[in-house]
């Protein structure tokens, strides 16, 4: 199953998301990579449901059917991944990147409370 949804960011701006996995699972968010979207997420769909993950691919301010961002930072990007889990209904999420997602996954490391971020 496949959900596609948006969240409104505290500044007004639009975050487009696609959902894949199991609903009920443990929330990861993925950072895709360049040039990518939150499509990316279709490529973990059979992994998440195997193991029980509800995986979900974010874009990233400016890119698919997200809306731009005039100043981008790390604590910025870090701030939207929490609005997307609370928007889910989740305090705790983990995060995967890759390629050009990778360091933006880093900024969850560095700017989520790690009480939310398990992982």
């Amino acid at each position: 199953m496949e959900t596609t949804g948006t969240v409104t960011a505290r500044d007004g701006r639009t975050l487009a998301y696609l959902e894949v996995g199991d609903p009920q699972g443990p929330l990861v968010l993925h950072d895709h990579g360049g040039p990518g979207s939150r499509l990316e997420a279709r490529l973990f769909a059979d992994a998440a449901v195997k193991h029980g993950l509800r995986f979900v691919g974010v874009d990233r301010p400016g890119i698919g059917r997200s809306s731009p961002q005039r100043e981008r930072s790390w604590a910025g990007w870090a701030d939207d991944l929490v609005a997307i889990a609370d928007a889910l209904g989740q305090r705790e999420f983990g995060v995967t990147g890759w390629s050009e997602g990778g360091p933006w996954a880093l900024a969850a490391a560095a700017y989520v409370d790690p009480a939310r971020l398990r992982h």
